[in-house]
């Protein structure tokens, strides 16, 4: 319509190969179980502690991020909290590993923000399963960002200029005269015509 190439289209991603996941405060026998899961396709990186967790984060920015909490761990939950609440992390997919009966409130993980709670005892094949679609979805969440903010300028915007395209002026202008007949309204319209550009 405004005289662009139809962009491409996106498609939700097939794989996790080079995401990098991070765990914080495993155990040893958590550890095994995530390394297990996720080993392969993934590089995973362990933090036992939440401040240099927070470090890492910042730093490395992972695909998605798995927190342990022993017992009713109240830095624990803080630290997820914080991740949902910064917006450079929003998106970042969120597995907690605990027993619900740790808690107070059975669903306090899912209040700080977490995206999906596994006990510890967790199957391999089902964290790996889980943690995979988490990631895949943020991919896809972001290739689509990605176009729609594309999309914006390609379609109104001259990439020379910054300016409106004729492609948009005229469509803009078109859907105006017919207002303005169809209301019984005046408009008018100037054109100035820049030499070179």
């Amino acid at each position: 319509e405004f005289g662009v190439v139809a962009p491409r289209t996106v498609q939700p991603p097939r794989s996790i190969r080079g995401a990098g996941v991070l765990a914080v405060a495993c155990n040893a026998d958590e550890r095994k179980r995530v390394d297990s899961a996720l080993g392969g396709a993934t590089k995973v990186t362990h933090r036992r502690g939440y401040s240099a967790a927070l470090k890492q984060v910042i730093s490395s920015k992972p695909d998605a991020l798995i927190v342990a909490l022993a017992g009713d761990d109240k830095e624990g939950l803080a630290f997820c909290s914080e991740m949902r609440s910064n917006s450079r992390f929003f998106n970042t997919p969120l597995i907690v590993i605990t027993e619900a009966r740790n808690h107070s409130d059975p669903v306090a993980p899912y209040l700080t923000g977490a995206n999906d709670v596994v006990p510890p005892s967790v199957n391999v094949k089902d964290l790996r399963t889980r943690v995979t679609a988490l990631i895949k979805q943020k991919r896809y969440r972001e290739n689509m960002r990605e176009l729609y903010a594309q999309l914006g300028d390609d379609i109104t915007s001259d990439r020379l200029t910054g300016l409106y395209t004729h492609g948009f002026l005229y469509a803009h202008l078109a859907r105006q005269l017919e207002d303005a007949k169809r209301w019984n309204k005046n408009i008018a319209v100037g054109y100035i015509d820049i030499e070179d550009m």
